[in-house]
């Protein structure tokens, strides 16, 4: 079925904040670059919350070929999965993909053609999925069940991700909750159906899970909630039956994982170690070592490489009291700067990041409001200059 998109330009809430801060470039190879300055802007997407459950759950975030942003999230309080995109030097435009999804799961990629593809689900009591699908340059969504059954993503106590390979087929990876705690695997191919498959079938893993793809090769990583106390990596090639899995570290319990990949084929997997930290995982000649990036604990990060192999990360700092930006490259420590100090009363629950073809690093963010309770969907700009 096909649902309209009504649009609200939202100018008026195209307020702009800058800041910059002299860092040396962390990448400088040909030692003409030391005196760029890391800057950043900061601005509201969406402000049009009504409730306390929440505008900007799972927000998620992309650029397309022509560098136009964009983003989807969930609207808890009116059972909505809204999409807003803006172009270059434009202003955000805001509609409603669905309109009858009470939960809180959304995700969101872009094929080869620049199709964009959007799963989510319905919340209690359908708990089903489904798949929107906008063509480049078109203006509505077409909406297709998953048609399966024999999951339960339970919208308050899982996160699903999702990324399209070289020949367009999609892949999903999600936790299964409802008391059967395990890892799902999602695919579709270009022309096909979607399949489900239980990944990792261990009670307690598949917390968090994020997923990546380089050359065909799928990598997954994907917490513990205590029950085996680890974090844990899986790849397999397309096309394949077979998940190569392994445990990359231990602890009491780990959250919120983000994986990414850079040109160099360096692997790095940040997540939040509940016996304490935000840490990053690092995988060099066949073996998995850690560092800490904050003795905080950093919840609901993203991470991504940039063309200089560069990889950032955003995540909700302390607790949720503002969002940080930490990067480093393979041979630097991890530099870190607060971006939006939410100062405690209103904090930060949500984090996505995507490093454009532009040179511009976006952070999408959910900032829950504690005074009015109406929270805002924000966007942070990082750059070099």
């Amino acid at each position: 079925m096909k649902t309209n998109k009504f649009f609200i330009a939202l100018a008026l809430f195209a307020i702009v904040f800058s800041a910059c801060k002299k860092e040396e470039y962390p990448n400088d190879q040909d030692n003409n670059n030391t005196e760029k300055e890391l800057k950043f802007t900061l601005e509201v997407i969406d402000n049009t919350g009504t409730g306390t459950l929440g505008l900007g759950y799972n927000c998620q975030i992309l650029t397309d070929a022509e560098g136009t942003l964009h983003t989807v999230y969930t609207d808890r309080d009116n059972f909505t999965v809204k999409y807003a995109y803006k172009t270059s030097g434009g202003t955000w435009t805001i509609s409603d993909i669905a309109s009858n999804a009470s939960g809180s799961l959304s995700t969101l990629t872009i094929d080869n053609a620049g199709n964009l593809h959007v799963v989510y689900e319905t919340g209690s009591p359908e708990n089903k999925l489904f798949h929107a699908i906008k063509t480049a340059g078109g203006s509505t969504w077409t909406i297709n069940p998953f048609g399966l059954t024999g999951y339960y993503l339970a919208s308050t106590d899982t996160y699903m991700n999702m990324v399209c390979d070289s020949n367009n087929g999609l892949h999903l990876v999600a936790k299964n909750s409802g008391g059967d705690n395990y890892l799902l695997y999602f695919y579709k191919p270009e022309s096909g159906s979607w399949t489900m498959e239980i990944m990792d079938n261990r009670q307690g893993c598949g917390e968090q899970p994020s997923i990546a793809i380089k050359d065909n090769v799928i990598h997954v990583a994907y917490g513990d909630d205590g029950t085996n106390g680890k974090l844990f990596y899986a790849t397999k090639t397309v096309g394949s039956d077979t998940w190569s899995k392994e445990s990359v570290t231990s602890s009491t319990a780990i959250y919120y994982t983000s994986i990414a990949i850079n040109s160099l084929n360096e692997i790095r997997i940040v997540y939040r170690d509940y016996a304490g930290g935000y840490k990053c995982a690092i995988k060099s000649s066949g073996s998995w070592s850690t560092e800490l990036i904050d003795e905080t604990y950093g919840v609901t990060p993203g991470l991504d490489s940039d063309q200089d192999n560069i990889f950032y990360s955003s995540y909700s700092y302390d607790g949720g009291t503002g969002l940080k930006l930490a990067y480093k490259t393979s041979e630097s420590s991890w530099t870190k700067l607060m971006l939006d100090d939410t100062d405690g009363f209103n904090y930060v629950q949500y984090t996505d990041l995507f490093c454009s073809s532009n040179g511009h690093t976006y952070i999408v963010y959910q900032v829950a409001n504690g005074g009015s309770g109406r929270n805002l969907l924000k966007l942070a700009d990082v750059y070099w200059e």
